[in-house]
């Protein structure tokens, strides 16, 4: 499976992009602003990074089993230099990101994104499912 998020607009704001799946528009995404690859405090640096699920039961992956029944483990890219534990999840504004990817629906100028939940339940089935599958699963960040 090949994932692309392509950003398209990156200020000291945040960082605003889209997400395809397989050529197919899948949602929006929110991030950081771009400072360097600091730690919790920037966006993940362009390039291509594996996806696979993080198979330890950290806090953040207890609440989230108690709150969607569908969630198993959290996606993590693999080998982002000088930095690490990088999901993509839920969240509405760059206060919600703790340097990793949110998805939404839709995203506005204020870099408020909308449905966030529904975004992410979809694109969680999709990657799990070919994760599952024993697919590997790739994410391209321009």
């Amino acid at each position: 499976m090949d994932i692309y998020l392509k950003r398209m607009q990156k200020n000291e704001a945040g960082t605003s992009g889209f997400v395809v799946i397989d050529g197919v528009f899948e949602c929006y995404s929110l991030e950081l602003p771009d400072k360097d690859n600091q730690r919790k405090v920037s966006c993940i640096p362009i390039g291509r990074y594996e996806i696979l699920e993080r198979k330890e039961p950290t806090d953040m992956t207890m609440r989230y089993r108690q709150k969607y029944a569908w969630f198993n483990f959290h996606l993590c890219l693999q080998d982002v230099k000088k930095r690490s534990g990088i999901y993509l999840h839920v969240g509405n504004t760059i206060k919600d990101s703790y340097g990793c990817i949110l998805l939404g629906k839709q995203i506005n100028t204020d870099l408020f994104l909308s449905s966030s939940r529904k975004a992410f339940h979809s694109f969680y089935n999709k990657v799990a499912s070919a994760l599952g599958q024993g697919e590997k699963v790739t994410i391209t960040i321009e």
